[in-house]
């Protein structure tokens, strides 16, 4: 192969690699409603919130693991999604609804703080990130709280317009 193919052989396997994914994402924001699952099902979230409050940055201390929580702060941000979804018609709404927002809230301020570096990056002080990851905590508790109280009761079912 002549040394110039060989040097632009990488580019086009990138190149080729590229095109099936272009226009993949978008800044737009989705007007879709979100839905659990299927059905919606809290009990499904309910078991995702449950393995999620297992996870070493939802019990250890915050300042010591914040550094190694990015895969737990898409989890719990996926999961405040969820349960957000799924509120509407079930017991307690308002309130699954406000601790969904809390902890999707405290998610973003972590990630807007910088506190999900990449391993490039020096991350944070503790002094910042600890107690970021420590309202995400809280905001955890509290959910998984508020998904136990309304997952034990069936939803009422929403009019279809």
């Amino acid at each position: 192969m002549p040394p110039l193919t060989r040097r632009l052989a990488p580019l086009a396997v990138l190149a080729a690699l590229a095109v099936p994914l272009a226009g993949c994402g978008t800044s737009a924001p989705s007007n879709t409603p979100v839905r659990a699952g299927v059905n919606g099902s809290l009990s499904d979230i309910q078991n995702k919130i449950d393995l999620i409050a297992e996870d070493d940055c939802a019990i250890k201390p915050a300042a010591s693991v914040f550094p190694n929580c990015p895969r737990f702060i898409a989890e719990v941000s996926n999961a405040a999604i969820a349960a957000k979804g799924a509120a509407p018609g079930r017991p307690g709404a308002a309130q699954l609804e406000a601790a969904a927002t809390t902890l999707g809230d405290a998610a973003s301020a972590f990630t807007g703080d910088g506190c999900v570096a990449s391993p490039s990056q020096v991350p944070p002080s503790a002094a910042t990130c600890g107690p970021a990851l420590e309202r995400i905590q809280s905001a955890l508790r509290t959910l998984r709280s508020a998904v136990a109280r309304s997952a034990v009761t069936p939803a009422t079912p929403t009019p279809t317009p």
